[in-house]
């Protein structure tokens, strides 16, 4: 059986969200999975080892012939589609799927964690779906030496000020731990490792944000715990077992609750973190400390 997923969010942590329940799609239909994306979700570093996928396709700017008699000839017996509307189920319908599950026509205030979850139940007819948040990647030695901190983001009211990480770093140095310190970002945040590496006076600094994501891959896998923001080096790092702390002032946690390994830090005083709270820097590194300091001391 030939199964196509569509997942078209374009975000790194979108594509973690969902890659356990397509997991569980391929397991269900007893065949690996097609995956129709989004190029910057990253999908082909993220599913390298993964057993469950047979491969990956990144969607084109523009639909055209070309891509769609493409797809034609892949002859996909069913699709799965983690969206409302429809736009790709006519896609579907086009290249010749017959049998199409997706989330619906009309659109719906959703959780993101939880939707797919409630549509696996419906589309299996099963009461209960279990899986396993988890990137197939090969593990080297544990270093427990190893912490990373990621100053990324895709927006920067979604990022703590790099003040507030100069602090927690000291703090964190002054536990007199040998630490090595991975520095997660893009290629833009490049200036804010620089200014850490120069201000802290430090030699155990890696970035991380020239790296493709394989390449982090290799180095966050075997790391003892993640702190930073909400943002793809995030997900990452819970799914691949690492401790992962993520700071939430600007999206909800309902982003983290995926995946149990991934513990939500919000600002004191909150009792619920949403978009546009720009909260990020009402939580205090005091508080942040005080979360992570049994994982390290």
């Amino acid at each position: 059986m030939k199964i196509l997923v569509i997942q078209a969010r374009p975000g790194i942590g979108d594509m973690c969200i969902f890659l356990p329940f397509m997991h569980q799609i391929a397991k269900y239909n007893d065949s690996k999975i097609t995956i129709l994306t989004k190029h910057r979700c990253q999908a082909k570093h993220l599913t390298i080892n993964d057993p469950f996928i047979n491969e990956v396709i990144y969607l084109p700017n523009k639909f055209n012939y070309k891509f769609f008699r493409y797809l034609r000839l892949k002859n996909f017996d069913r699709v799965y589609i983690f969206h409302y509307g429809l736009k790709f189920i006519i896609l579907s319908k086009l290249i010749g799927i017959s049998k199409i599950f997706s989330y619906g026509i009309f659109k719906k205030n959703s959780n993101i964690s939880q939707e797919p979850k409630k549509f696996l139940k419906k589309w299996f007819n099963k009461e209960r779906i279990i899986y396993q948040c988890k990137i197939f990647f090969k593990k080297n030695k544990f270093n427990k030496n190893n912490i990373i901190i990621g100053i990324g983001g895709s927006g920067e009211t979604k990022k703590w000020h790099i003040e507030n990480y100069l602090k927690l770093i000291k703090k964190i140095i002054s536990l007199k731990k040998k630490y090595t310190f991975l520095i997660a970002g893009g290629h833009y945040d490049l200036k804010n490792y620089l200014f850490l590496q120069k201000k802290l006076n430090y030699s155990k600094f890696i970035s991380l944000c020239e790296m493709n994501i394989s390449e982090a891959m290799k180095k966050i896998v075997s790391s003892k715990i993640y702190i930073g923001n909400d943002t793809g080096f995030m997900h990452i790092s819970g799914m691949l077992g690492v401790k992962t702390y993520g700071l939430f002032g600007d999206t909800p946690t309902a982003y983290a609750e995926y995946n149990n390994i991934i513990k939500p830090i919000i600002p004191r005083g909150y009792s619920s973190i949403g978009h546009d709270s720009l909260a990020m820097n009402d939580i205090d590194v005091d508080l942040v400390f005080s979360k992570i300091k049994k994982e390290i001391s």
